[in-house]
């Protein structure tokens, strides 16, 4: 998981986040309901995410 995670962030390094969503789904890789979960299930990591920062000084 982690290997395909570093593997991921390499090919997609200096690349627009939002114009790579929507190349997705334009080719149809994503539709508008996956989208909508993803967005749905980051908005409820950034509680936790938010304390993780505070813990180890970024802000």
């Amino acid at each position: 998981m982690m290997q395909a995670f570093q593997q991921f962030m390499q090919q997609n390094q200096g690349k627009n986040p939002n114009e790579m969503i929507q190349e997705m789904l334009s080719s149809g890789k994503l539709n508008q309901q996956q989208l909508n979960q993803a967005q749905k299930m980051a908005k409820q990591m950034e509680g936790p995410l938010s304390g993780l920062k505070e813990m180890f000084g970024f802000k």
